[in-house]
Formats: C-alpha cells, structure tokens, sequence
C-alpha cells in the first residue's frame, strides 16, 4: 500500500511565489528561474518513477515518499516489506552518467559539457545507516536495509569505471527498479509488519521548510504585495463590486486574492493581522479583510487577534 504519497517539494511552490512577487529586474530572478527548472525536473523524474513503483508493487509492500526525518535525512522513496527495506533515491539525469570507483567521482556529460555531482550512491547509502540507527532508537532491529540509486530517464547512459565492477545491484534505471525490488525481496521474514513499520515512521515524517531568504539573501520586505492579475500577471488588481479589476488589462476575478494569500504564507509568515491584510491586498475595508480570511478557513487567535495558517493549507494552490 502508498501509505504516504508523493507531492511536489516546498522548494517548487516558494520559488513560483517569488517570482510573482519580486520585481522583474530584481538580480536574483535568473537563478530562481534555474532552480525552480531544476527542482520540478527532479519531481518530474520522482513521478515517473512512481508510475513503475505504484504499479507493480503497491499490492505487497508499505511505500511511503518523501520521507524526512528528524531533520536531519530525507529519503526520496522508502519500499518496506516482510523481508527488507529499500532506500531510495532518485535521479532525473539526462545524457551520460559515469560512476569512477577509483577516483570516486561522479560525473555527468550532456551537450558536451562534463559536470560533477556528489554521488548520489553515496547519499542513498548514508540514508541507509541513518535509518537504520533511527529504527534501532525506536527497538526496531535487524531489518536489513538496501540503498538503490534510480534513474528516471531510460535514454541516460550509465557507465561505471572499472568497467568490472559490477553495480547492477544499486544503480538501474526506474522501470527495471520494481522487477530488481521483488528479486531481493527474499528469504527469512525480519519479523516485524511492514505496515506496522510504515506507521512508525509515518507517525514521525516532518514537514521540510525551504529557507529561501538563507539560501538567496532575499529578505521579505523585498516581496511585493497586491493581487496578481490573472490575464496579464500585473500585481496590484482592484476590489470593485465584490470582484477583482485589472486596470491595465480590464480582467475581472472574484477570487484572486486567495492566490495573493497564499504566497503570504510561504514567503512571509505563518499569521496575519487584518492590518497587514488590508496593506498586502490594497485595500481600506477592514471588514473586507475580515472577511476574505475567514474563507480561506484560517485559524482565528483570540488573544493576538490575528489569522493563522497551517503547514497543510499552504501548499495547495500551486502545481
């Protein structure tokens, strides 16, 4: 069974939040453009993948994607089963890979150009032991534990230096992982229900939280308010008649500032004051604030007299 299912990472829904609301010639924005191309082709790749795992082994295992632990690991894919569990990390990789054991070196060549990676064997295999010792923390032994890197894309070319050595067993592309998985899964039960350590580690799966400003140098105050229009992507639309206006472009949206809302959350804080609102939204009614949070189904304190957001409410507007 997919005891916990894959959804896009943090990383992506605050990087598409900051290019809405930074401004055009802000320095940073071609990087984040890069790095948002970057992350949704890893996801990509993690869906692909999915489709393989989903298929074949859904019926037999406990699955649980985007594992993060402690705050100290994330595992891609983890596949429990009676006998063994598969730590796995995935790859959207194009062109020609090659693994050097003799100079451990990890390089990829595409469109000419060489580039080096940290080996990715070498993470899934750390995830691997800090798994380990997390389930032992928690008296749960003796399970072996088998680290797989997985290729997403079939047309990447895999090469390994010596060309001996035989890698077959932790590095393959992702619609041979499942026929590899049920290969290895054999021999004496470990003892433990997989369902029942899927549930464990469930219980515990944190919330990673993607710190743009530490990563960027980006402070809030440089996030820009207003309500983005639709139609021409200009921030600043006008509350008219109970509807959104775009002056420049004359597009009319009724709910538009659920977006607007939304990246407040992800790149400023948790809590909103009607203050605030009124500011950020452009507008003077303070019972139109009101109103527009309390359906977005935000907490009300009492106390702060200010509106909260959970984590689970975030990031769902995007992707």
């Amino acid at each position: 069974m997919i005891m916990k299912t894959r959804t896009a990472p943090n990383e992506i829904f605050v990087l598409t939040a900051l290019l809405r609301r930074l401004p055009l010639r802000h320095k940073k924005r071609r990087l984040l453009e890069q790095n948002l191309a970057y992350y949704q082709r890893g996801f990509d790749g993690e869906k692909a993948v999915d489709r393989f795992t989903s298929a074949i082994l859904k019926n037999n295992f406990t699955i649980l994607h985007d594992v993060y632990l402690d705050s100290a690991f994330q595992i891609d894919t983890l596949i429990i089963s009676p006998h063994c569990i598969f730590v796995v990390e995935i790859k959207n990789y194009k062109g020609t890979l090659t693994l050097d054991y003799k100079l451990n070196q990890f390089t990829r060549e595409e469109n000419g150009v060489i580039t080096g990676f940290r080996n990715p064997i070498l993470q899934a295999t750390t995830n691997t032991i800090l798994l380990t010792n997390w389930l032992a923390e928690r008296n749960i032994h003796d399970i072996p534990t088998y680290p797989l890197f997985v290729i997403s894309d079939p047309r990447t070319i895999i090469k390994v230096i010596p060309e001996n050595r035989d890698i077959s067993g932790e590095v393959m592309h992702g619609e041979y992982m499942p026929q590899h998985v049920m290969k290895v899964d054999r021999g004496s039960p470990h003892g433990q229900l997989h369902q029942k350590v899927g549930a464990i580690i469930l219980r515990e799966c944190g919330t990673y939280k993607f710190d743009y400003q530490r990563k960027y140098g980006i402070h809030s105050k440089d996030i820009l308010g207003g309500v983005q229009c639709p139609g021409c992507g200009r921030l600043g639309m006008k509350r008219q008649y109970n509807s959104w206006i775009c002056e420049k472009c004359r597009v009319v949206s009724k709910t538009e500032h659920k977006q607007a809302l939304t990246d407040y959350f992800l790149l400023k804080k948790s809590w909103i004051n009607n203050s605030e609102c009124m500011q950020y939204l452009g507008i003077t009614s303070k019972n139109l604030a009101t109103k527009v949070l309390r359906e977005q189904g935000l907490g009300y304190d009492n106390y702060h007299r200010r509106w909260h957001v959970n984590e689970n409410q975030v990031n769902k507007t995007i992707v």
